[in-house]
């Protein structure tokens, strides 16, 4: 429709200028011939014009390739013939090439050079150009999707009265695209597109979509009313729940105040006990400590008596052993003196009846030495032995006269004969005892055989105690005197 308004504006206007220009005639004749539907006719009057630059010829030369009518389809020859008045500036010339991108037809789909030549459009107030202008931003085709530009482009296209543009307009209200949402001004819209619709086809649909909307509005509203008595309905419920709820909290506020005052009356109570117990265990620590104490120094009394008594005892110990240690040596050196008594008086005897000692008896002693020098009555001095007589020379070696410890003194030993003190045969002196004859001894001399000390006596073991307290005291044996020395 604003194709034929277009094309009968630019037939009045070149029907005045017909008899100025013959070009202008030509050109009023064959957009006659198209629109009383001669398209060849058409097309051959606007071919010499377009090819001499005529922008509406081209156009429509164009129009007429897209179409197909008389002459065969072809968008590319279409597309040149478009471009060719574009160029110049034809505002329809340049929507129906941005259309030609957009579609792919004759040329590679752009949307980006769609929208360039639709904005060229756009700008010389072309209704259609603003149209397609706000389905690009609507589907983002070539630009980001923008439904405020959409709704900028369809009113700018609405107010040329554009039915197509007042449709889209009330969709946009319908669905709060770009805008609020408001369905009563949706309605007004589509009651304008319907009035500026050009077919009957177009005004039907716009009719469907009114009574439709309307419909929703309705529906709408009756939603709104359930939706309102469902809120009503949730809000007494919610009211209902707030207040089962709030005593339910009540309760369970009263219930914690009270476990909270048994709690602390429990506190209290076990904070008293602690005390008790603190109080009971501090007497029962305090008395184990007195009682500690106490025994400890019993204890250490004990021990204190114990180690004075030990150290008493240990004293008493070590004076008993040094008592009985010089009681032992005591009767020692008594039994030596008797030993070397009677040995001297044995001596002495020998001497009284054979004017001399026995050599039995010094025979007996060396050997005696010789196998225990050690002995403690036998550790003498071996005497000379005696020069031989005149007659009969003497073999036998004397032994000097046993001395006790105490009477052994230079000045009080028994004066020896002065043949006695002559120089020995060697032969003689280093004559050994066992080569000794014993027909050369008159008369054996008696030796002691043992002498045996009790076990007190040489320490060996605490000696043992009566009931008193004193010890008890080994009676000695007597000396045993044999014939032969002891054998050790």
């Amino acid at each position: 429709m604003p194709i034929l308004f277009v094309l009968m504006l630019l037939i009045a206007c070149s029907s005045q200028a017909a008899t100025d220009n013959p070009a202008l005639a030509k050109r009023a004749e064959a957009q006659r011939a198209q629109e009383a539907g001669d398209y060849a006719r058409a097309a051959t009057l606007f071919l010499p014009l377009a090819e001499k630059g005529d922008a509406i010829a081209q156009f429509n030369l164009g129009l007429l390739y897209a179409q197909g009518r008389v002459i065969l389809q072809d968008y590319r020859i279409a597309l040149q013939w478009y471009l060719a008045a574009a160029e110049q500036g034809h505002p329809e010339a340049q929507n129906k090439l941005g259309e030609l991108y957009v579609s792919g037809k004759g040329v590679a789909q752009d949307f980006k050079k769609a929208m360039n030549w639709f904005l060229l459009s756009a700008k010389q107030d072309n209704a259609t150009a603003q149209l397609h202008i706000g389905d690009m931003y609507a589907e983002g085709q070539g630009v980001p999707q923008d439904y405020r530009e959409v709704f900028k482009w369809y009113q700018l296209a609405a107010k040329q009265g554009d039915s197509v543009a007042h449709a889209r307009l009330a969709e946009c209200y319908e669905k709060g695209l770009g805008s609020a949402q408001n369905s009563r001004v949706a309605i007004d819209w589509l009651n304008t597109a319907i009035t500026s619709a050009p077919d009957m086809n177009q005004r039907k649909a716009y009719i469907a979509r009114r009574d439709e909307i309307a419909q929703l509005i309705d529906s709408r509203k009756l939603a709104i009313e359930q939706k309102l008595a469902r809120e009503e309905a949730d809000r007494v419920k919610a009211a209902e729940a707030l207040r089962a709820e709030a005593e339910r909290v009540a309760a369970e506020n009263a219930a914690i105040a009270q476990a909270a005052e048994q709690a602390r009356q429990k506190a209290v109570a076990d904070a008293a006990l602690e005390v008790q117990i603190a109080a009971y265990k501090q007497a029962a620590a305090e008395e184990k400590a007195a009682k500690l104490l106490a025994q400890q120094e019993a204890k250490a009394e004990k021990i204190k008596a114990l180690q004075q008594a030990r150290a008493e005892r240990d004293a008493a110990r070590a004076n008993q052993k040094n008592n009985y240690a010089n009681s032992i040596k005591a009767r020692e050196d008594q039994r030596r003196a008797e030993i070397n008594a009677e040995v001297a008086r044995h001596r002495a005897e020998d001497i009284a009846r054979h004017k001399k000692p026995s050599d039995s008896m010094a025979t007996r002693k060396t050997a005696k030495k010789d196998e225990d020098p050690d002995h403690p009555l036998l550790n003498e001095e071996k005497p000379l032995i005696k020069a031989a007589a005149a007659k009969k020379p003497a073999r036998h070696a004397a032994t000097p006269e046993p001395q006790s410890d105490a009477s052994r003194k230079p000045a009080e030993a028994e004066p020896v004969p002065q043949a006695a003190v002559q120089k020995p045969e060697p032969k003689l002196r280093d004559t050994p005892v066992k080569n000794i004859k014993k027909a050369d001894v008159k008369t054996k001399p008696r030796y002691p055989a043992r002498i045996e000390l009790t076990d007190e006596e040489l320490g060996v073991h605490e000696p043992q105690k009566a009931e008193g307290g004193e010890p008890v005291k080994t009676p000695v044996k007597k000396i045993e005197w044999s014939k032969k020395p002891a054998t050790p």
